[in-house]
């Protein structure tokens, strides 16, 4: 599983510095889920930004190199306006990402898509920073791979 991770590296010096991190990856398996970091949609828009290709190109390789692997694009909003139509704007971006993948060639039969709006935060919606702007994400599950099927 790829991950992504800010990186603050010192500024330079007169003498060598070493930095090291050490990184857990997460073993693929059915029921795994992770959020799309790096996905950008224009305001009110289920278009992408331009710099959300790196992320996307990412979870095409992803399903690429694991072709048994089935998964669910979710999209999720924060609470600011009203919840049928953050559903809809929700849903529209998780099917921006099928889409998105389909258009690579991966099978319209191993990604799906689903919008869940405000229903399942991940932070409380009280302040922009800290809560609303983590709200707002695409992510993933794994539903099946290898035969595996995942239950919700």
């Amino acid at each position: 599983m790829f991950k992504n991770f800010k990186l603050t590296i010192p500024a330079a010096t007169a003498q060598a510095q070493e930095i090291s991190r050490s990184i857990e990856l997460s073993r693929l398996q059915t029921g795994f889920s992770s959020v799309l970091r790096n996905i950008y949609f224009d305001f009110n828009n289920a278009t992408f930004k331009k710099d959300s290709y790196d992320e996307l190109n990412k979870l095409e390789r992803m399903l690429n190199e694991n072709p048994d692997m089935v998964v669910e694009i979710s999209g999720h909003t924060d609470n600011v306006g009203g919840k049928e139509y953050n559903k809809q704007l929700s849903q529209r971006r998780a099917q921006a990402v099928v889409d998105y993948v389909v258009q690579k060639g991966i099978s319209k039969s191993r990604v799906s898509a689903k919008g869940y709006g405000e229903e399942r935060p991940i932070a409380s919606n009280d302040d922009e920073k800290e809560g609303r702007m983590l709200n707002r994400r695409v992510e993933f599950r794994i539903v099946s791979k290898g035969g595996a099927v995942a239950t919700q």
